[in-house]
């Protein structure tokens, strides 16, 4: 079979994060991915698939404050302490992980019907914070928040209808004490991926020019 034909059966599934049955656990709304992934698994035998999970999407929640950091007030909001641990990847390094899967048949053929883990750092809030300051030459206003609180407040108002809570369970999910957003096994080598440098991405997501 010409690699044409086969890739022309690929489908992506977008940030399938959702799959991990303790984040399902967690935020359940998130059930809705799984379910796609559950589809296209049981249709393996009429098409092929890859899962590309992330975790957080780094300069793009940093630019968007999803990460607990008001970029412009210089201030941060520390999940238990900021010390836990996550993975997060850029949004180009996601693009170049979906390029790398379909660029060559044997990157098709090694990534078909599998999650392709994928991570442009391992940090914590502490650690995107001192990048922060390094690059503002800046000590910021901290804000340190117990999450028990905060994820009862938020799932209180998912149900009456605040949807945007959402983001708050992940947000927590991801960087709060549950540790819910380390990955595992990263394919990142596999792929040829590039190293990225966090001070070098903070400076770029703070002038504006994410990469």
């Amino acid at each position: 079979m010409q690699p044409r034909r086969l890739l022309s059966t690929l489908l992506l599934p977008l940030e399938s994060n959702g799959s991990f049955p303790l984040i399902l656990a967690f935020v359940p709304m998130l059930q809705g991915k799984k379910d796609i992934v559950d589809y296209l698994i049981s249709e393996e035998s009429s098409i092929s698939w890859t899962a590309i999970q992330t975790s957080a999407w780094f300069d793009w929640g940093l630019e968007g404050g999803i990460l607990g950091f008001a970029l412009d007030k210089r201030r941060a909001e520390l999940l238990d302490g900021g010390i836990t641990k996550f993975h997060a990847t850029n949004v180009s390094t996601i693009a170049k992980a979906i390029i790398a899967t379909l660029s060559t048949q044997e990157a098709y053929e090694k990534t078909r019907n599998q999650y392709v883990r994928v991570s442009s750092y391992e940090v914590s809030q502490w650690d995107v914070l001192q990048a922060l300051e390094r690059a503002t030459g800046e000590k910021w206003k901290v804000t340190n928040t117990d999450t028990d609180l905060m994820v009862k407040n938020a799932q209180e108002k998912l149900a009456t209808g605040a949807f945007e809570e959402l983001y708050t369970l992940i947000r927590v999910a991801v960087s709060g004490k549950v540790g819910l957003g380390k990955l595992g096994k990263l394919w990142n080598d596999e792929l040829g991926l590039p190293k990225e440098d966090l001070d070098t991405v903070i400076k770029l997501v703070l002038d504006g020019k994410r990469p």
